[in-house]
């Protein structure tokens, strides 16, 4: 069965200090599983709120992620976890969803089946309007990018034979 994950963070990377401050978790059946903001504990740059839109007054009176990996790990638990940027992504929880029975990623797939030379990603946006995602809210919000990675996966299961066999 899979699930899929998106974060929104306050910057980079661990490597920075940064942190999640919106993660949302959608079921195989599109089901919202998960959506919340999350308290960084840090200030959100304003660099960054520029891209999601999230600022430190809207995270406030939210869960911190350490109190919600315990449910994070009820979620993903025995599940293939389908992240757009899976990399980038798992730095952010300490176990790096250890959980999960696998953690994918839809943007090397995708971009591998649709043989875009050397290039290793695809945007998130250019992969969801070549399979025809049709967006609910903004992007750079969890939820909605969450649901196009499901978008981008299901039309990979439905239009890779090889690819849907694996699975």
């Amino acid at each position: 069965m899979f699930v899929y994950l998106d974060t929104e963070t306050t910057g980079r990377g661990i490597a920075w200090g940064d942190k999640i401050v919106e993660i949302s978790i959608v079921g195989e059946n599109g089901f919202v599983l998960l959506d919340t903001l999350v308290d960084p504990e840090r200030d959100i740059p304003w660099q960054v709120t520029q891209i999601h839109g999230i600022t430190n007054e809207m995270c406030e009176g939210y869960p911190t992620i350490e109190e919600l990996i315990p449910e994070i790990n009820d979620i993903v638990r025995g599940k293939k976890v389908v992240i757009y940027n899976s990399s980038y992504d798992i730095q952010f929880f300490p176990d790096r969803l250890g959980q999960a029975d696998e953690v994918l990623c839809a943007m090397r797939t995708y971009a591998r089946f649709k043989e875009k030379g050397d290039r290793k990603w695809v945007k998130l946006s250019q992969a969801a309007e070549e399979v025809g995602h049709v967006w609910d809210g903004n992007a750079h919000r969890s939820l909605p990018d969450t649901q196009a990675c499901r978008s981008v996966w299901v039309w990979l299961l439905k239009n890779n034979r090889e690819f849907n066999q694996t699975f």
